[in-house]
């Protein structure tokens, strides 16, 4: 009996790893999912499925799909990849979660501004967002936003480009009611030497020319530098504004400002 124990314990895991396979999605999400996470109209396996609707919280998801590998399930990790349609938009990527850690690889997406108000302190802004990553790395920590303890996902390490179109902001209090226009940007993302992540930032057309960096560090410390001025043709009360938010213009125009700050 000894001599036939490995053939039946091959055959029992081999049972076992058709019976995971075959384990419903919708079972599984009902048995494990989070409590801030609802789905609807689930098919498919855990393995392969697909859903209609997913949110997170105030951030929702349609046409959900996902494919997920075993062999990262050997190290411990959940990894695979997954599609859905946002509001306004798509999202496309490669996964790899461990603990309080998210890998996104070949990140593609596309939204708007407002739709990410419901992961990101945005609100208030409007505009379109899209997004390419061939590396995107998040760590989740509890961070400080307006006063308040808040779990965000903070950027360990990323190369990719962000673009945001169109981008209308509120003005400061005093300077009206309507959203003021600040044009189009671009945000060129690589890791640094000191292990911090520095974004290349420049207009792309509208009421202001920038030239500046953004520097995100490991320890959630940020540093927003470079210079800034306005166009021709850019309203009275981004001016004014400007005027709060930076020093006074040199005899070319530009305005030279850094706001470091931590979260």
């Amino acid at each position: 009996m000894s001599r036939h124990l490995p053939l039946i314990a091959l055959g029992l895991g081999a049972f076992l790893a058709f019976l995971v396979r075959l384990f419903p999605a919708e079972t599984a999400l009902r048995w494990f999912a989070p409590n801030n996470l609802r789905a609807n109209d689930i098919s498919g396996t855990i393995w392969s499925g697909s859903a209609q609707f997913v949110s997170i919280d105030t951030f929702a998801m349609r046409d959900l799909r996902w494919e997920i590998d075993a062999l990262p399930l050997l190290l411990m990790r959940l990894g695979g990849a997954a599609q859905a349609r946002l509001q306004n938009g798509f999202a496309d990527t490669q996964f790899s979660i461990s603990g309080e850690s998210v890998e996104l690889r070949n990140l593609q997406l596309s939204t708007s501004v407002a739709t990410l108000s419901a992961v990101l302190p945005v609100s208030g802004a409007s505009g379109a967002v899209s997004t390419q990553f061939s590396e995107l790395d998040l760590e989740r920590v509890v961070a400080q936003i307006n006063g308040q303890a808040a779990e965000i996902m903070w950027p360990v390490s990323a190369n990719g480009t962000i673009r945001i179109s169109d981008l209308l902001v509120e003005p400061y209090a005093g300077l009206g009611n309507q959203l003021i226009p600040l044009g189009s940007y671009e945000l060129d993302f690589a890791d640094t030497a000191e292990e911090s992540i520095q974004a290349q930032i420049r207009d792309l057309g509208g009421p202001l020319e920038f030239d500046g960096t953004l520097e995100l560090s490991p320890s959630r410390e940020y540093l927003l530098e470079g210079r800034i001025r306005t166009r021709a043709d850019a309203p009275q009360s981004l001016a004014q504004g400007l005027n709060f938010m930076t020093g006074e213009p040199g005899a070319d125009g530009w305005r030279v400002f850094d706001y470091p700050g931590s979260l």
